[in-house]
């Protein structure tokens, strides 16, 4: 009896202690190590793997993110089997809602050859931290929405993504309204334009 009470214990502690260490998704974790070492891979993938699925016809939509330091990993992109590219990242600098960078977007290649095989193409803005200088900022809000409808049009894409993590549940009013506010604007500019987000899969 023992040894389970003590086993119990050990276990109790454990799970208290794990829910006090703040989580990170993979999202933030490779751009986090990305940015600070700034490799160069644009020669990774040298030769394009066998078509796996060349007989295959969507039925969904098939959504994929495309990150910057995945370099041309774009040439063994199997595009029959994706309907949508989002390309990662718009880091957004949450006291002017300008980007802090917004890597190769207007020029990455991996964006134009999506289109020429007919796959949709999006860009993402990232915010992983500062939720309360973003959101308590209407002119960094209105200065984002600005910035992300000019940058898709300019590249003539489909669709804006976002991809704001660890929002604390304070701001969820202010995400939902910020969502909304920029669904409105782009769609005045392009009525078939998409707005999406990358949500956790538990709140």
């Amino acid at each position: 009896m023992r040894i389970y009470l003590a086993l119990f214990l050990v276990l109790s502690s454990h799970i208290m202690f794990a829910q006090n260490i703040p989580f990170s998704s993979i999202h933030v974790e490779e751009s986090e190590y990305y940015k600070d070492h700034r490799l160069e891979i644009y020669s990774i993938y040298p030769q394009r793997v066998p078509d796996i699925g060349s007989g295959c016809t969507l039925e969904k939509i098939v959504f994929g993110y495309h990150t910057y330091w995945t370099g041309n990993a774009y040439l063994n992109y199997q595009w029959n089997l994706l309907s949508d590219l989002c390309y990662f990242s718009y880091d957004v600098d949450p006291a002017t809602g300008m980007p802090l960078t917004i890597h190769e977007w207007l020029t990455d290649p991996a964006i134009d050859s999506a289109m020429t095989n007919g796959v949709r193409t999006h860009l993402c803005a990232t915010l992983f931290s500062g939720h309360g200088t973003f959101f308590s900022n209407p002119v960094s809000r209105q200065t984002l929405i600005d910035s992300l409808i000019a940058l898709v049009e300019i590249r003539n894409g489909n669709g804006i993504n976002l991809d704001f993590e660890a929002v604390p549940a304070a701001y969820g009013s202010d995400m939902v309204d910020f969502t909304i506010d920029l669904a409105q604007q782009y769609h005045s500019v392009n009525p078939d334009g998409i707005v999406s987000m990358a949500i956790p899969s538990v709140d």
